[in-house]
């Protein structure tokens, strides 16, 4: 039933080449595909991206007369992507915008959220694959790759501009230190009601390697 019902729907994929929509705050969704251990126990793929930001959700139900019927739900974000998508796409139009952000002055947070097994790490962190890891197709590094090339541009070179990695871990309502053997921190709220992270290392960094680098060195602690 959800096949068939995907095919009668117009799909538009994003693409590199869509403009970049300006937003203060910006909610995307990803899909992931089925996993593995998903597709052995032959589980139902109920989730569909026809584009322009949208998902639905499909639920196969059943009438008291014993007639199938399938019951969507449509969900709308500013950006929507696909199980297709590529960590570059999603980087585009999500991180990227905040980057140029940053060095105009502004303040920026991408963050991502999801339950255990959705694809956090894999969209934030690389590309994880067993004890393997390839940090370097994550939104971190490709943030990083334009930090460093804004960087060098003459009117951010004469600033003297120094940026600073730190990687700290929330489990249980604790706070960890990741680069520096998961040392317990503190978080505190100073007399400006600004939050701080008492006693984080900040690691300073002069390419796109050590920061990578450091991200590895981080995930290994988690």
């Amino acid at each position: 039933m959800i096949e068939e019902y995907r095919e009668t729907l117009e799909k538009v994929p994003m693409s590199l080449s869509d403009p970049v929509k300006p937003h203060r705050i910006c909610v995307c969704v990803r899909k992931r595909p089925l996993n593995k251990k998903e597709l052995a126990k032959k589980e139902i793929d109920v989730v569909t991206i026809p584009g322009n930001g949208a998902l639905l959700l499909h639920e196969p139900k059943q009438k008291v007369d014993l007639t199938k019927y399938l019951e969507n739900q449509t969900f709308h974000f500013d950006y929507s992507f696909d199980e297709d998508a590529t960590n570059d796409l999603v980087y585009r139009f999500t991180a990227k915008p905040l980057v140029k952000t940053i060095f105009e002055g502004g303040m920026a947070t991408c963050f991502a959220y999801g339950q255990t097994g959705s694809g956090k790490t894999h969209t934030m962190g690389g590309d994880f694959s067993g004890k393997s890891q390839n940090s370097s197709k994550g939104i971190y590094a490709l943030a990083a790759q334009d930090v460093f090339t804004l960087l060098r541009q003459k009117r951010y070179a004469d600033m003297d501009l120094c940026p600073y990695v730190t990687f700290f871990e929330i489990y249980n309502g604790k706070v960890f230190d990741l680069l520096n053997k998961k040392a317990k921190l503190r978080v505190l709220e100073d007399e400006k009601q600004q939050v701080n992270v008492v006693g984080l290392q900040e690691v300073p960094v002069s390419s796109v390697d050590d920061v990578i680098k450091m991200i590895e060195r981080g995930s290994a602690c988690r």
